[in-house]
């Protein structure tokens, strides 16, 4: 079995979703690599599990803007409004997404989301949320910021984060082009196997 083949022991069939982030940066600089440490960006849009889309190719999430009013939890979208901040640990995103997880739309937020750049439009992350870790990859074009995301179970390699061997698979795959499903399943495999421990020589 290779690193990143399927687990069924490891795996759930909710973590073969991803969920697409769409929306619009609401900044005068409109790019995140151009803003400096200590600078916020709004980023609002709309997300949705790919099970619906390819991400970028066939309807998917709007980018319209997340509406602050008393309606956004009742609407049926799953919208979002969030503050990217720059520090030195990188790309940080505060806010609220509207989720119905079967009983009804909610607010919720990400317990920790932080995002670091790859190039100066291609972006990598990794969060924490009440169903566990994910990771992220992220395109920029046009103001407009997708975010892909794939969570992952607590024995997967990227359960912390970006390991050196997920970053190998996003070298490998420049140019970036990410078109279809195909093409984020290659950075973002549904598993990755966590290295095995060296074994020490006996003295």
């Amino acid at each position: 079995m290779s690193d990143t083949t399927t687990d069924s022991e490891n795996l759930d069939d909710w973590r073969s979703t991803f969920f697409v982030w769409r929306g619009h940066l609401i900044s005068e600089e409109k790019t995140l690599a151009s803003i400096c440490e200590g600078d916020t960006v709004i980023w609002e849009g709309s997300w949705l599990p790919s099970v619906y889309f390819d991400p970028l190719t066939s309807d998917p999430p709007s980018p319209d803007p997340f509406k602050t009013t008393s309606s956004e939890i009742t609407t049926g979208e799953n919208k979002f409004r969030v503050s990217v901040s720059c520090s030195p640990k990188g790309l940080s995103f505060e806010g609220t997404y509207v989720l119905d997880n079967g009983d009804g739309f909610e607010s919720k937020s990400d317990e920790k989301n932080i995002m670091d750049s790859y190039t100066k439009t291609v972006y990598f992350g990794s969060g924490m949320t009440e169903f566990g870790p994910f990771v992220t990859l992220s395109c920029e074009k046009d103001g407009i910021l997708t975010v892909v995301r794939r969570y992952v179970s607590e024995k997967d390699a990227r359960k912390s984060g970006w390991t050196e061997d997920a970053k190998d698979l996003l070298e490998a795959s420049r140019p970036f082009s990410f078109e279809t499903r195909a093409d984020w399943e290659e950075v973002l495999p549904r598993y990755m196997k966590p290295p095995r421990p060296v074994k020490r020589q006996k003295s």
